[in-house]
């Protein structure tokens, strides 16, 4: 993980690694990617999400947060794209 900037407008750089867990309600075996805040935006670009006896997405996710500048909201982006499996 990298920052630099202010306690009121920081920037953060950091990867993503994580097994065994759950996005909400969807379980994964793996999920990686990278993160970063910037203007109050993250963004999770080249995220890799499987189950290994179910499905495997990627894509990447933009939203704003409370740090996102006003009038420069960041509407949610979501371009996930289910590559194999199901998740039922």
């Amino acid at each position: 993980m990298k920052g630099s900037g202010s306690l009121s407008d920081p920037e953060i750089q950091s990867n993503i690694v994580w097994s065994d867990g759950k996005f909400g309600i969807i379980p994964l075996d793996l999920a990686t990617g990278k993160a970063t805040l910037k203007n109050g935006v993250v963004s999770l670009e080249k995220l890799y999400v499987q189950k290994k006896r179910g499905y495997f997405l990627k894509g990447a996710i933009k939203m704003g947060t409370p740090l996102t500048p006003k009038g420069a909201a960041q509407e949610p982006e979501i371009q996930l794209r289910l590559e194999r499996g199901d998740m039922a």
